[in-house]
This record gives C-alpha cells, sequence and structure tokens, in this order.
C-alpha cells in the first residue's frame, strides 16, 4: 500500500499510502517534506542536469563544488530537492520530471538534501543576545563552531572547516579594528573574511577593494556567540561543516566559540631578576642604580607576567626582596639585551 516516501528536513522518512499526492503548488507539503520518492516513479528523482550558478566563478562548476556551493543553489532554486556527487560530479535532482531521466539517490556516496538548508534542525541550545562580546579575549587562535568543526584557511583562497585544532590553517586567526563591535576577521594566511550580499563566505586580500570591516562579534560569552556580517547576516556552519551566511538567527548561527591563545608566562634571566647589590656571579651589573636614597631598605618582591593584545599571562613566582642598604627605586634586569622575556 505504500505509495510514497517523503523525507522530513529533521532526517526522518513518512510512508504515505496510495499514488494521490498534494500537488506540486502546495508549497506547505513540500517545504515539510522536499524530497518525496513515489512508488509510480520507481522511488526515484528526476535528473536536472550539472548546470550549477557556481559553474560561472572561475574554477568552480559542478565537479569542483562545495557544500556551501549546493547550499548556495538550493536557495537560488526552490523546486531543487537533492545534489549527489561521488563517482561522477554534482547532480541535480527534483520531485517532477524534467524529460532529462530519472536516478537512484543511493548511487551517489555524498549526498546533500537541500530541504537541510531551507529548514535546518531546530537544536535546543541558549541563545546569544544581540549585543557586542565583552573584549575578554581579544587575542585569541580558533573559531569554532557549534558542531565542532574549527574554521580552516590553507592559504588557496578557499575557506574550509576542519574538526582538527592541532594542523595548520585553523590557528592564529586575529580580529583587526574596534573589538566587537566592527572588525575585519583576519585568516591564519592574511586574508579576510568577506560578504559579498549572498550565501557565499569568502576570503578576500586587502587589496580587493571589498569591504572588510564592519563584522561584529555578538553575545555575553566567548563559548556561545553569535558572529554577524557587514550586511547584517549570521555566520553559519551546519553538522555536515558546509559554512555559509544566513540572514536569520537560525541554530547553525548559534553557539560559536572562539579559543584564546593561552600566554606564557615570562621566561626570566636564568630564572632570576638582578639588581645592583645582588647580580648574579659574572653578570654584568653596570647600568642597575639606585635612583634614590630613602630612610629605610627598599625591601620589596615583584613578580611578572606577559601581556599581548590586551591579554595577559599568569603571573610568575615572586622574587625579591630586593634591598641594598636604604637606597630606593632600583633599576631591575629580568634578561640580558636582545633576549624577551615574553
Amino acid at each position: 500500500n505504500c505509495g510514497a516516501i517523503g523525507r522530513q528536513s529533521n532526517g526522518c522518512w513518512h510512508m504515505f499510502k496510495g499514488n494521490s499526492l498534494p500537488a506540486v503548488s502546495d508549497t506547505a507539503f513540500y517545504a515539510k517534506y522536499g524530497i518525496v520518492l513515489q512508488k509510480k516513479n520507481d522511488f526515484k528523482l528526476f535528473y536536472g542536469g550539472d548546470d550549477f550558478v557556481v559553474a560561472s566563478e572561475a574554477g568552480r562548476n559542478a565537479c569542483t563544488m562545495s557544500g556551501a556551493d549546493v547550499y548556495y543553489e538550493c536557495l537560488k532554486d526552490d523546486k531543487l530537492q537533492f545534489v549527489g556527487s561521488g563517482n561522477t560530479c554534482g547532480h541535480k535532482y527534483y520531485n517532477t520530471d524534467k524529460g532529462m531521466g530519472s536516478g537512484i539517490l543511493s548511487n551517489y556516496s555524498t549526498k546533500f538534501w537541500c530541504n537541510d538548508y531551507r529548514n535546518p534542525i531546530s537544536t535546543p541550545s541558549p541563545s546569544p543576545s544581540d549585543t557586542p562580546a565583552v573584549a575578554q579575549c581579544a587575542n585569541f587562535v580558533r573559531i569554532k563552531s557549534r558542531y565542532g568543526y574549527y574554521l580552516k584557511d590553507i592559504g588557496d583562497g578557499e575557506l574550509r572547516s576542519d574538526t582538527r585544532s592541532n594542523i595548520p590553517g585553523t590557528g592564529e586567526w586575529k580580529f583587526e579594528g574596534t573589538f566587537p563591535t566592527d572588525v575585519s576577521i583576519k585568516a591564519p594566511n592574511g586574508q579576510y573574511l568577506v560578504d559579498l550580499g549572498d550565501a557565499y563566505v569568502r576570503l578576500a586580500w586587502s587589496s580587493s577593494g571589498y569591504r572588510l570591516d564592519g563584522w561584529k562579534i555578538l553575545g555575553n560569552d566567548f563559548t556561545n556567540l553569535n558572529i554577524k556580517s557587514t550586511t547584517d547576516k549570521y555566520l553559519a556552519m551546519n553538522g555536515s561543516g558546509v559554512i555559509y551566511l544566513h540572514g536569520d538567527q537560525i541554530p547553525d548561527a548559534n553557539a560559536w566559540k572562539i579559543e584564546c591563545e593561552a600566554l606564557s608566562k615570562p621566561t626570566l634571566d636564568n630564572g632570576k631578576i638582578n639588581w645592583q647589590g645582588s647580580a648574579q656571579t659574572g653578570v654584568d651589573y653596570s647600568g642597575l642604580v639606585w635612583t634614590s636614597v630613602g630612610n629605610a631598605p627598599w625591601n620589596k618582591n615583584y613578580k611578572f607576567r606577559c601581556e599581548k593584545n590586551g591579554t595577559v599571562s599568569e603571573f610568575s613566582g615572586v622574587y625579591g626582596p630586593v634591598s641594598h642598604y636604604n637606597y630606593n627605586n632600583p633599576k631591575i634586569r629580568v634578561s640580558l639585551n636582545g633576549v624577551k622575556p615574553c
């Protein structure tokens, strides 16, 4: 009695009895189910060719498309239901006959369901407020999506994602500009995230002429953020690591994380500090002078930490007490010339 099966955007399939289904004009039904495989069509979809919008971009076509390309195609063509690739280049499929034959979806090793992009699965998560994040970590190295993928730049101009945090291209992302309300997001190899008004997130050089600034980092802490583009779209990534821009604050756009760089404590000269009257044996302490004379010993302790772009390390241990008779206000050496403790 099974006349058809339909796939909802949550991935579940429903069985329908008989051969009577709503007309294609029933947009509510097909927005819910997207793909509908009917018995009268041998449970196949209709082939619609491989002419992708991305073919107009240099070096991009149905054989070199990315997940973001498929997403863009799904938004441009609201009748498109499925894109399959694998041992062949990307093929498009529809519920209605395009006069080009039909195909079996299981023939493709990589499957893209357009309805997943049009109706993202709504999974509960705390939603950040649409206010700038506190600049508690202006220096950071990795940007991570809610699904565990990191933004990756390997230097070829293509923005990618990867679940590995310890490989080249996922670290050394930087904010430039006024953080967090008006920033440029610089990738590890020197290009910047740009939004040209469509669904793509691109990388571009500063010389490209595209607008680089105007991105906003929104939220209350660095584990649950939204990243908003120059055209007020949200940076999003689905559960397969496909990166795109969306006009609404959908679940794919929530819960971005910024993993901060942990600064190391300063490395002092042989683990010590030097001052006039207590220099290490064999160390030249010329120039280490006391600049005033007091009524009592200086007798103070010191501790040190490193700072970089607003981020600070933990403090070192305590050094001292620093004293030399009743001299005050000493010059203290923490490292030799040319050696940076941080």
